[in-house]
Order: C-alpha cells, then sequence, then structure tokens
C-alpha cells in the first residue's frame, strides 16, 4: 500500500494549495469489495487544500494542478483515483444557479477531459457517480481502462454505501 504523499503549488496571484494523495484503507469499503481489490489496486483519494488565498483560482493553476495529479497517476501502474466533490468547502462560484460541489465536478471533469486530450493521454477514463444524500455530491474515479471491472466494484460499492437520502 502507498503511503500518503502531499504536494504543494503556489500561483502567482497568492493562492498556495497542497494536493494530498491518501490511500484508503479497508474500513472504507465492504469487505467483498475490499476481498476484490486488495493487492490488486490501491484506492487513492485526492483532496484539494487551500493553504493560503483567497482569490479565484486562476486556468493556469487550474493546470498546474491537473498536471501534478496526472504525473502522480502516471507515475503509479495500479492505483484507482477517488475525488470527492462536496459541499464542506465552498469555492468561489460565478454560476449561482448549481451547487458549488456540481461547480466542482464539471469543472474537475472538464479539466480531466481537456487535459487528456491535449497529451492524447489513451486507456484512461473518468467515471463521475452522484450521491443524493443529505447534500447531493460527486465522486470521480479515475482509473486505466484495464482496471475498468475493479473500478465497476468500486464504484457500486460507493453507491451502495453512500446513496442513501
Amino acid at each position: 500500500m502507498m503511503e500518503k504523499t502531499t504536494i504543494k503549488i503556489s500561483s502567482s496571484n497568492g493562492n498556495n494549495f497542497a494536493i494530498e494523495f491518501s490511500p484508503f484503507k479497508k474500513k472504507y469499503f465492504s469487505d467483498e469489495t475490499w476481498q476484490q481489490i486488495n493487492g490488486k489496486v490501491d484506492v487513492v483519494n485526492i483532496d484539494l487544500v487551500r493553504v493560503m488565498g483567497e482569490r479565484k483560482a486562476s486556468l493556469p493553476t487550474l493546470s498546474e494542478i491537473t498536471l501534478t495529479i496526472s504525473n502522480f497517476f502516471m507515475s503509479h501502474e495500479d492505483i484507482i483515483l477517488c475525488y470527492y466533490c462536496d459541499f464542506l468547502s465552498p469555492i468561489p462560484n460565478s454560476n449561482k444557479h448549481i451547487t458549488c460541489q456540481e461547480y466542482r465536478s464539471r469543472l474537475f471533469s472538464d479539466l480531466f477531459h481537456r487535459h487528456i486530450k491535449k497529451f492524447h493521454i489513451n486507456d484512461v477514463s473518468l467515471h463521475v457517480i452522484r450521491i443524493e444524500s443529505v447534500e447531493t455530491y460527486y465522486v470521480h474515479l479515475i482509473y486505466r481502462n484495464e482496471m475498468s471491472s475493479l473500478e465497476e466494484t468500486i464504484s457500486n460499492d460507493i453507491k451502495e454505501t453512500y446513496d442513501k437520502p
């Protein structure tokens, strides 16, 4: 199992971010799912933390964050990345007709698709799971296509565990 890794990013407008990659432990999965994934893949949480600054993140900063996540993913063969777009850390959002978590989900998805197209990255997919709970939030799973059956197992486990209004 991989160890927690933190990568720091500073932007020219004073915003500082930390991207934390930490493996999920057994307690986050059903026993059946854990038996299927243990030893085959690490499911790694991405946590983007604003360390300093309150300005909107610029496109160059968002692109640097995306490149950092991509480089981490590409340098680890047997991982599936997981990113939660929740309501806990509101972000500046010019579209007031959607929640901050939906805005974050759309932004993350757009950056992912733009990045894989720009760098001609093949055999990598993104699956977005919409969770209806007290608040709606989104879970993004980034995986190599060869791991699609493991991703499906993890995705089903997340839905069964968390999608309970």
